[in-house]
């Protein structure tokens, strides 16, 4: 790689559309995994360790939007405690 596109690269990963693009595919990957995990029959699916997995998969991404945006998730982080109390409930 030249020193022309290597600067090319840093100058894009440095500016904040760099960000605005990470921002939205963790935006993406949070809606495709929130709804799967709120269908999931907590009290009769056998794997519950994934269902676990899943929600601290969700719990970090969105720690990780809150620092990337100004965006209020807070009906989301509502959600995921109502799965968590769920699985409380179940592991208890």
């Amino acid at each position: 790689m030249s020193n022309k596109e290597a600067q090319i690269l840093h100058d894009l990963i440095m500016s904040d559309g760099f960000d605005d693009l990470i921002a939205y595919r963790l935006e993406k990957s949070l809606r495709w995994t929130l709804p799967e995990l709120t269908k999931v029959n907590i009290e009769t699916d056998d794997d519950l360790e994934d269902v676990t997995e899943w929600l601290r998969y969700c719990r970090a991404l969105v720690t990780v939007l809150e620092w990337f945006t100004t965006k209020d998730y807070s009906d989301t982080t509502k959600e995921l405690n109502r799965i968590e109390d769920k699985l409380k409930g179940v592991y208890l």
